[in-house]
């Protein structure tokens, strides 16, 4: 993906920062510099995710993924803008047998329900690829429901956090189109060569991302 313009990798101190990395090419990002003091230090991906809006020269249209995540295919900012609206629902996740987690479940819930007004006990997620995002939502969900979300952050993920994921995908989406493109992500083990196999198998599918995950088969594992 060529066209994106910058490239930020957020970590909490420098000894996480690869020393191979060229950093002319990637934005390091600490946790203190977008993250309220008051919420660090912090080992919860919610509380990080929380702030992304918070990211210095951070555009209003962005893309966030998980450092489990990776593009296989070319990509065009069709898969995820379109005439200023966001595309949604981009990716369909195939994971045998393997329910959600009932602890994100209920993160996801609460999370949909402060947006919505609504019970959604028929839950709608979002999948675990990369995403696209407007940075406007992110400051417009915590400066609406602040004195909600601000009480529920943790140090640690906590059954009573929400998720800014899940809100800001729900957000305005009455004003996003879904994803016109066939677009799949497979959840994959955690073995080289099963990587490897399943990068080649799954590009002669039309897979444009995988998420390499560990997946033992414990059926309370993966989501």
């Amino acid at each position: 993906a060529p066209w994106i313009r910058n490239v930020y990798m957020i970590v909490s101190s420098p000894s996480q920062v690869p020393s191979w990395l060229d950093t002319s090419k990637v934005k390091i990002v600490y946790h203190k510099d977008f993250i309220p003091e008051e919420f660090l230090p912090t080992f919860s991906s919610l509380t990080i995710e929380m702030f992304l809006g918070n990211i210095e020269g951070l555009s209003e249209q962005f893309i966030y993924g998980n450092d489990d995540t990776f593009f296989i295919k070319k990509m065009t900012p069709y898969n995820f803008f379109y005439n200023d609206m966001k595309v949604t629902d981009i990716t369909t996740v195939y994971v045998p047998n393997i329910p959600i987690r009932r602890f994100f479940y209920d993160i996801y819930k609460r999370s949909s329900e402060l947006i919505t007004g609504i019970d959604c006990r028929k839950l709608k997620t979002f999948r675990h690829c990369s995403k696209p995002f407007k940075k406007s939502h992110f400051n417009d969900i915590l400066n609406t429901y602040g004195d909600i979300i601000y009480p529920s952050i943790t140090k640690f993920r906590d059954k009573k956090n929400y998720s800014m994921v899940q809100m800001a995908s729900l957000y305005d989406i009455e004003h996003s189109i879904p994803q016109p493109y066939e677009y799949k992500g497979f959840f994959i083990k955690e073995d080289p060569t099963y990587v490897y196999d399943a990068i080649i198998e799954t590009r002669s599918k039309n897979c444009y991302e995988i998420s390499v995950d560990t997946l033992d088969g414990d059926p309370n594992e993966g989501y």
